[in-house]
């Protein structure tokens, strides 16, 4: 039977048929005042708006021109009659007329499509980072901590919703003005293509800059924590510095004898595998919960834990691909969203407390209940060495292999110039260095520039895990996924004035509330930090 991701390839590929067939007819079918679709070349900002009241109000003119050229008191009269009839048959409705300048991009999703969404986004959700959830729960106790999680949780669920109205109003914004940008006329809505086009040129670089930290302290992460969990499977044999290094250079060998699709495919097997344990542990772990630890609650302890929360519940970076691949079905997305994030919220409420309760409640702050466990040398410290590096291994190959494609083509646009000097100028040596760069040095020069450096520093400074995960959290996190939406949203929901896209009620005042919230967040992260460097 094929797996859901490989059944979620396959509606991706048919959506994609489905856009090309839609987008041909839309071609044919006439618009509204006498014109095609496909004749619109530029955005509907303000002078498309305009062009288009003008032609609703034609009528109107019309007659009372006529009227006047005939004159006198009762022509006069037939005038202001026939204007205000006309201005009656022609309405002038803002909405309506931009609408007219846009296609509806919108579609129904399956079934299938929709099942297969909410699989990919609790399967992107689960990860490595779950290791890290009850170290930040434990100094605030299960209670305190859960209620935090499930706030950022709605919050986060709430910004994923205003990317859906992002996306939603570029697609139909591109479509109508014939952009077919650089992957074809049904490619997917990229962020960086968002943010150019909400905050300019300067603002989508700066997002690409910030997505790139967000990356390499994702990937510092799984490669400060792997170090412990190898160095604790092998009994001590193999310290921490090792175990890391062992890691790193392990991942990259099989990706470069395997090659991505083989070390992907692998990977996708390893994450139902990891799943599957983790609804076993999370099983035996709440069959023998103690009460006793919901005694503890230090609530003002619980927002520090935003950090690490936000690591976890992020899915947000996938929400184009889900919106194409569910033909960009608002109703059928927001399913998804919930759906497909829920199954994570639930999983991280049972593990913080089977974790929390297993370890005695609340640990002293800088204690790893995790690792406490792990450390105990029984039956539930083996399954959960083995069940972390499973976790940590397969986030670890997920992030490598597509922050080295990003990297990869980095280098590409960076030398392009340079072979194409050598091929103006028919230089056999630079030709042949081509050559061996595209089959070989770009890939392995874009892998070693995501895995040495985050080796390099967490040898540097060892026990980054938590810190590392936190730091991605509250600032790449909070900042792309957190601070932008409500920023692009309003944009977007200025130039178009299509309320009826409005994917979330409230207007302002709530793109005001997510957004004060999220600069809340990183505020009061700073201050943290502030406070342990003083």
């Amino acid at each position: 039977a094929s797996s859901p991701l490989t059944c979620a390839c396959k509606h991706f590929l048919r959506a994609r048929l489905m856009a090309v067939v839609r987008s041909v007819a839309r071609v044919a079918l006439p618009r509204r005042a006498g014109q095609l679709r496909s004749s619109v070349r530029e955005p509907p900002h303000s002078h498309l708006v305009g062009a288009a009241r003008a032609a609703q109000m034609a009528p109107a003119m019309a007659a009372r021109a006529a009227i006047a050229r005939r004159g006198g008191a009762a022509g006069a009269a037939r005038e202001q009659a026939a204007a205000a009839s006309a201005d009656a048959a022609e309405p002038w409705d803002e909405e309506q007329a931009a609408a007219a300048e846009q296609p509806d991009v919108t579609g129904r999703a399956s079934r299938a499509d929709l099942v297969s969404a909410i699989v990919f986004i609790a399967g992107t959700t689960i990860g490595g980072g779950a290791l890290a959830l009850p170290a930040s729960a434990a100094p605030a106790g299960v209670v305190p901590s859960i209620t935090a999680l499930v706030l950022v949780w709605l919050w986060m669920t709430v910004q994923a919703i205003l990317l859906v109205e992002v996306t939603v109003r570029m697609k139909q914004e591109e479509s109508g003005a014939g952009d077919k940008g650089n992957d074809g006329a049904d490619a997917v809505v990229s962020f960086e293509r968002m943010a150019e086009r909400t905050i300019g040129r300067v603002g989508g670089q700066a997002t690409g800059m910030v997505y790139q930290i967000y990356s390499y302290l994702s990937l510092l992460a799984y490669v400060a924590v792997v170090g412990d969990v190898i160095a604790q499977l092998s009994g001590g044999l193999l310290a921490s510095e090792m175990g890391q290094a062992l890691a790193v250079f392990g991942i990259w060998g099989v990706i470069l004898g395997f090659g991505k699709r083989g070390v992907m495919a692998v990977n996708e097997k390893l994450n139902y595998v990891f799943l599957f344990a983790l609804a076993g542990i999370l099983a035996a772990g709440l069959f023998s919960f103690d009460l006793g630890v919901l005694g503890h609650a230090a609530w003002s302890k619980a927002p520090a834990a935003a950090g690490i929360i936000l690591f976890n519940v992020v899915y947000h970076d996938v929400i184009p691909v889900i919106c194409d691949n569910l033909k960009y079905d608002v109703k059928a997305i927001k399913t998804a969203l919930v759906l497909g994030g829920g199954i994570p919220l639930l999983a991280y409420v049972g593990w913080i407390a089977a974790v929390l309760s297993a370890a005695g409640g609340a640990m002293a702050a800088g204690v790893d209940p995790v690792q406490v466990l792990m450390a105990g040398g029984d039956a539930t410290g083996t399954v959960l060495q083995w069940w972390g590096l499973l976790a940590i291994i397969t986030s670890f190959i997920g992030f490598t292999i597509a922050q080295a494609e990003y990297e990869a083509d980095l280098f590409a646009q960076w030398t392009a110039p340079l072979w194409a000097k050598a091929a103006a100028a028919s230089d056999r040596a630079l030709l042949s260095a081509q050559r061996v760069w595209d089959k070989y040095g770009r890939e392995q020069l874009a892998y070693a520039s995501v895995l040495l450096p985050p080796l390099a520093v967490s040898l540097a400074l060892p026990g980054l895990f938590v810190v590392a995960a936190d730091l991605a959290g509250v600032y790449g996190v909070a900042l792309l996924y957190g601070v932008l939406p409500p920023v692009m949203t309003f944009v977007l929901r200025r130039d178009q004035q299509r309320p009826s896209l409005d994917a979330v009620p409230g207007g302002n005042a709530t793109l005001a509330a997510l957004l004060l919230a999220g600069l809340g967040l990183m505020a009061d992260a700073s201050i943290k930090y502030l406070k342990m460097l003083l």
